[in-house]
């Protein structure tokens, strides 16, 4: 997910189209990692170093207009509510009640979008990370869209795919659509 849509979904989660207090735009740039995100896109270099040139540039690129997600006001209000009424009281929900929304013939599809989606591994997702991943899942770009079928190619993360992998993820489709072929084909 790029910085501003998840900045765009912390500011929801928070204030969700109510007024924005000081205290709430503080919470905002110090939750799951803003700040340190924009650190990172400000120094280009990658030399945990800024100059004021960096960031004036940075600031100036800024007001260069940029299409939105594609995401209203309603749209995240439904996820919301959908999150919501499937964890009931919890804050997070569970790998089993992700299984009953997310259904497929084979589980490795369900399981690879679990494990996406539950950025930090705690073994449930919460709204966040479900505002989150639904972000990048239903990116407009077919870049986006790329991108999240690398992730569930590359098992391990690795930010590559290997045979072996590639090998887990064409018999897992080959299954989910009723197709066997040996070893040789």
């Amino acid at each position: 997910m790029d910085f501003a849509e998840q900045l765009e979904s912390v500011a929801y989660v928070l204030c969700g189209e109510g007024t924005v207090t000081y205290e709430k735009f503080c919470q905002i740039w110090h939750a799951k990692g803003i700040l340190d995100k924009l650190y990172r896109l400000i120094d280009v270099d990658s030399t945990n170093l800024l100059s004021t040139n960096q960031i004036m540039e940075f600031i100036s690129n800024l007001t260069n207009a940029r299409p939105r997600t594609g995401f209203d006001k309603s749209s995240l209000e439904r996820l919301e509510q959908l999150f919501i009424k499937t964890v009931g009281n919890e804050k997070e929900i569970r790998r089993e009640e992700f299984k009953k929304i997310v259904t497929s013939k084979n589980p490795f599809f369900t399981e690879r979008v679990f494990q996406i989606f539950d950025k930090d591994n705690s073994g449930s997702i919460s709204l966040q990370e479900f505002i989150d991943a639904i972000h990048q899942f239903a990116g407009q770009s077919p870049e986006d869209k790329i991108k999240f079928l690398f992730k569930v190619y590359d098992l391990d993360g690795d930010g590559l795919i290997q045979h072996r992998e590639l090998q887990h993820v064409m018999r897992a489709c080959m299954e989910e659509n009723g197709m066997r072929f040996s070893e040789d084909q």
